[in-house]
C-alpha cells in the first residue's frame, strides 16, 4: 500500500509532466508561424516547367544573405524595361571605332535611328514575337524604342513572377523598404537570344554586365 510520501512524490512526478506538455505545446504553437513567416507565399506557381534560359546578372549582391520580410502584393504593378540584344556585334564595333575616328572617312557620319535599327536593333519578326508572349504573360506594352533595342512594359507582379520564373520579395535595407528577385528571371529559350536584361525587378542597383556571347 502506498504511503502519503510515496503518492506526493507520483502527484509531483505527474504534474511535472503534464507542465512541461502544456510548455512543449505552446512552444511548437509559437514555432510554427516563425517558420512559416521566414518562407513568404508568392503569387502562384511560375513556369519552370518550360523549356527556359536564365538570365544572370540580376540579383542584388549586397542583399545577399537577408531574409526578406515578405512576398510583394501580387496586384502591385511594375514597370519593366527589357533590354535587347544588339545584332551584328563586330560590324556595330567596327562602326563605333570608325565614327569616332578623325581618320576615318566614317568619321562623324552618324546613322539615322532607322538605318541604326535596320542594322544593329532587332528584327520587327524578333519584336513582334517577344511583344505577343508578353501580352500573352499579361503584360502592357508601353513603348518599343524606335532603335529596336529596348521595350518597356507594366505588369503585375504575379504576372512578372509567373512570366519570368521567379518571385519578387521585400527587404528591410539601410531603414527603407526595397523590392527585389531572389532568383534570376528565366523564359522560354526560343526568346532568350533577343533578350540582353531587365531593368525595374529591384528598387536598388545592380552592377550588370552585359552578355554579347
Amino acid at each position: 500500500m502506498q504511503t502519503w510520501i510515496e503518492r506526493h512524490q507520483w502527484q509531483t512526478a505527474l504534474t511535472a509532466c503534464v507542465v512541461a506538455l502544456v510548455f512543449l505545446g505552446v512552444f511548437i504553437g509559437m514555432a510554427v508561424p516563425v517558420a512559416a513567416a521566414a518562407q513568404p507565399s508568392y503569387c502562384g506557381e511560375t513556369l519552370r516547367g518550360q523549356d527556359r534560359t536564365s538570365l544572370p546578372g540580376h540579383l542584388i549582391p549586397i542583399l545577399r544573405g537577408i531574409v526578406p520580410l515578405r512576398s510583394m502584393d501580387c496586384k502591385a504593378v511594375l514597370s519593366l524595361t527589357i533590354t535587347l540584344r544588339a545584332r551584328n556585334t563586330a560590324d556595330l564595333a567596327s562602326f563605333m571605332q570608325a565614327v569616332n575616328d578623325p581618320k576615318s572617312p566614317q568619321y562623324h557620319h552618324y546613322l539615322s535611328t532607322q538605318d541604326y535599327a535596320d542594322r544593329f536593333g532587332q528584327t520587327p519578326a524578333a519584336i513582334d514575337q517577344l511583344t505577343a508572349y508578353l501580352r500573352s504573360a499579361g503584360f502592357t506594352i508601353q513603348e518599343v524604342t524606335p532603335n529596336r533595342l529596348s521595350i518597356r512594359v507594366s505588369a503585375t507582379v504575379a504576372a512578372i513572377e509567373r512570366a519570368f520564373a521567379l518571385h519578387l520579395g521585400l527587404f528591410r535595407f539601410a531603414g527603407q523598404q526595397v523590392h527585389a528577385p531572389l532568383e534570376d528571371p528565366s523564359i522560354p529559350a526560343n526568346y532568350a537570344a533577343a533578350i540582353q536584361s531587365i531593368a525595374g525587378l529591384s528598387d536598388l542597383p545592380v552592377a550588370f554586365v552585359p552578355r554579347y556571347s
